[in-house]
């Protein structure tokens, strides 16, 4: 998009310039070479996805009603994330109404982490699908993204809490 808006808001100035001074014609085309030349060095310096792994780290079993963390773990294979890419996981509705998580994967080590607060709606299996990762650039012109599909699945329980607390 960066690089879009950077080319678009040359036109008016290339127009100017061809009205001006007509012998200057070259600028524009100069001005998007330029620009796409750096979006092919930021795409050069975005981490590789071919590279990464993921882990998600999620409790066995959680009762109706009960909050709980998963935590979307990811290595880049390259010793360490150093940029801070956006994530997000795909939900089975027992385990949110969007049927979605997003969040931005803070590094930690040679790792990168993105924690999910979750809560459990209804009673049964609940799938999580999909995580997707996107990095940007150093410049912000280009992005890498990484999809990689997850087998795991959560017990959503009868919550038992109410029976507790009257116990006690």
């Amino acid at each position: 998009r960066r690089a879009i808006m950077m080319i678009g808001a040359a036109a008016p100035v290339a127009l100017l310039i061809g009205v001006m001074v007509p012998s200057w014609w070259f600028v524009a085309p100069v001005w998007i070479a330029a620009v796409l030349a750096a979006v092919m060095f930021d795409a050069l310096l975005t981490p590789n996805p071919a590279r990464s792994t993921f882990a998600l780290d999620l409790p066995a079993s959680v009762g109706v009603g009960s909050n709980f963390i998963a935590t979307l773990r990811l290595s880049d294979g390259q010793g360490g994330v150093r940029r801070e890419p956006a994530g997000a996981v795909s939900l089975d509705r027992r385990l949110t109404d969007s049927g979605r998580a997003d969040a931005r994967l803070r590094p930690d080590g040679n790792a990168a982490v993105a924690q999910f607060e979750l809560s459990a709606l209804r009673r049964g299996p609940a799938w999580l699908g999909t995580a997707w990762v996107r990095w940007a650039g150093r410049l912000g012109l280009a992005t890498r993204h990484a999809r990689h599909v997850f087998v795991q699945a959560i017990t959503v329980a009868p919550s038992i809490r109410a029976v507790e607390e009257d116990a006690a």
